[in-house]
């Protein structure tokens, strides 16, 4: 499914029978459409939002309700219209008090400044549904706060999503880029300590104050899942990203003392054990997640 917003904010003006100008009023508006392929242009798709259904994601129970009673929706759209034209000043009045700050607190979160407008809108108009289901549907307030902050949450998921599906970058990049936007969703959870071996499930890793130390296995299975969610191909597994990695300079190689080399770094986690984490330097981590690392050279760019 992608969501649309239509017009760029400029308009065109038109003279009357007078030759004198009228206002022009930009075309405004959002397009909600199905499909199975992506647009071309970044551009274009930087102005889409990119929502992937997947079979299970649909409450097939819900739809089959409003399938049987064909205008149980409709209604309900009217209600929400009439809801909106009572409250009309009161929702204009927050729009305007709410929409730069929501914007200034959602561009923390992007790279791509065009996707911020289309999720701070989704989210103010989340919020705007939250007071109907409140208020005209006399919703139990847990419920729909449940509710509204599951949308918000899609909503910036799916602004991810469509950040990293208009990227072409080699298969590091792409690789460490995914784990800076799951740690960003919380979806991949670092201790601020070396982790032990009971806590080996609880975290992905850890980090001290130059290292990332992540759990190989668990990484590259949140990041593959995540880069076939923006459908892109990436069909390299465990060993041929750490390969990569190593020839990007963006970890070290060292031996096991048995003649061969291994990428990742064993460490002690307690009852005797130890375990392999890959060792990724933060400063390298931070220039890649901001564009800034020269994978030809394998150095950091200095800022411009």
């Amino acid at each position: 499914m992608t969501i649309g917003i239509v017009g760029d904010g400029s308009s065109r003006s038109r003279s009357n029978i007078k030759l004198e100008d009228n206002r022009g009023l930009g075309v405004q508006g959002m397009v909600v459409l199905t499909g199975e392929l992506m647009g071309r242009g970044v551009s274009s798709n930087l102005r889409c939002l990119y929502c992937k259904l997947r079979r299970g994601d649909v409450n097939v129970e819900n739809v089959s309700w409003f399938q049987d009673r064909p205008y149980a929706y409709t209604t309900l759209m009217a209600a929400f219209a009439e809801y909106a034209g009572q409250n009309y000043e009161r929702i204009e009045a927050y729009i305007r008090d709410k929409f730069d700050l929501e914007r200034r607190e959602i561009s923390k979160a992007f790279t791509e400044r065009r996707l911020v407008d289309t999720a701070v809108t989704l989210c103010l108009a989340s919020d705007i549904l939250h007071g109907f289901l409140l208020d005209y549907c006399a919703m139990e307030r847990s419920e729909v706060d449940a509710i509204i902050a599951s949308m918000h949450s899609s909503v910036v998921e799916c602004a991810f999503i469509s950040q990293e599906m208009s990227k072409e970058e080699s298969p590091s990049e792409v690789f460490i880029q995914a784990i800076a936007v799951l740690m960003r969703m919380n979806q991949i959870v670092l201790n601020t300590e070396k982790i032990k071996m009971s806590e080996v499930s609880e975290y992905d890793g850890f980090e001290d104050e130059k290292y990332f130390y992540l759990n190989p296995e668990t990484v590259h299975k949140k990041v593959v899942a995540f880069v076939n969610r923006t459908n892109r191909y990436f069909p390299y597994d465990l060993r041929e990203i750490q390969v990569m990695l190593a020839d990007d300079k963006i970890i070290k190689t060292a031996s096991n003392g048995m003649g061969k080399r291994t990428f990742c770094t064993r460490i002690p986690v307690g009852n005797g054990k130890k375990l392999s984490f890959l060792k990724i330097p933060k400063e390298i981590f931070c220039a890649i997640d901001e564009g800034r690392y020269d994978f030809g050279e394998g150095v950091i760019k200095k800022y411009e």
